[in-house]
């Protein structure tokens, strides 16, 4: 589950604990909301996220909006389910540990498990690792022909150098 979407949004894997699932109101640049023929305010699903790297020079801020409005509704539905089984596992306690030790306590068995699938399917060449899913999220939005801004700000980065640097 963790891998269906995370290639959907390419997420650092500690930034999920405090992802939220929200509807998003679209506005205008002047901050007047968008309706709709029907008179509602135009509105899509969004992700909500703390980025991990706000306090380093190379993230664009302590927050970030991904908006999901290209995902249909099985996909909507794999992340709201991804999002139910992090909230299981969060806990004061785990929140007060530092990023490497979430990672040790949280992400090392799901990376064990990767290993131990691709071991028994006899996979030949580098194991992709869980970390892999933000990677190919960033080659898949280059894909989809995202601009180095948008990546940049979908990604959580303060310059369009990041993502060519880290995410070839």
């Amino acid at each position: 589950l963790f891998t269906r979407v995370n290639l959907y949004v390419g997420l650092r894997p500690v930034e999920w604990l405090d992802a939220s699932l929200v509807n998003y109101f679209h506005s205008n640049p002047l901050g007047d909301p968008i309706h709709l023929c029907d008179g509602s305010i135009k509105s899509s699903p969004a992700l909500v996220v703390r980025n991990a790297k706000h306090s380093a020079i190379r993230g664009n801020g302590e927050m970030r909006t991904i908006l999901l409005d290209k995902l249909d509704q099985s996909k909507i539905k794999h992340v709201q389910e991804w999002l139910k089984c992090i909230s299981k596992i969060k806990s004061p306690e785990l929140m007060r540990l530092s990023e490497g030790e979430i990672r040790k306590k949280v992400y090392d068995s799901m990376q064990r498990a990767i290993r131990n699938v691709l071991n028994e399917a006899n996979w030949q060449g580098e194991k992709p690792t869980i970390y892999s899913t933000r990677h190919q999220a960033v080659a898949n939005a280059r894909a989809d022909g995202l601009t180095q801004k948008e990546i940049a700000a979908l990604f959580g980065h303060s310059s369009t150098n990041t993502a060519r640097r880290h995410y070839g």
